[in-house]
């Protein structure tokens, strides 16, 4: 364990990253693992520019209300902003 980082005692006990198998070799083709969430390309323009831009105001929170998302429902589904309740899902007593 790195004493160079100061980690939660239950990350120590965490088993490292494991790569999958190797991509399998075909005659005549440059194969390209990506079966484990991975990419040979990079990433698009648009994506490099959202990302420079909303990095651009660190602590920049986002909107409590969700108001701009509440409005596109509401709009979508032709019903009045109150009628939508954005949340992150059924309360925890309604979890099994």
């Amino acid at each position: 364990m790195s004493k160079r980082f100061l980690l939660r005692d239950a990350l120590a006990e965490f088993p490292p990253y494991v790569p999958g198998k190797p991509p399998v070799a075909s005659p005549g083709l440059t194969p390209y693992k990506l079966s484990s969430n991975e990419n040979h390309l990079p990433p698009l323009p648009g994506v490099v520019e959202s990302v420079a831009s909303a990095s651009a105001i660190p602590g920049n929170y986002p909107d409590p209300t969700a108001a701009a998302l509440v409005a596109d429902i509401a709009s979508h589904l032709d019903v009045e902003p109150a009628e939508v309740v954005p949340a992150p899902g059924p309360p925890r007593s309604s979890r099994r």
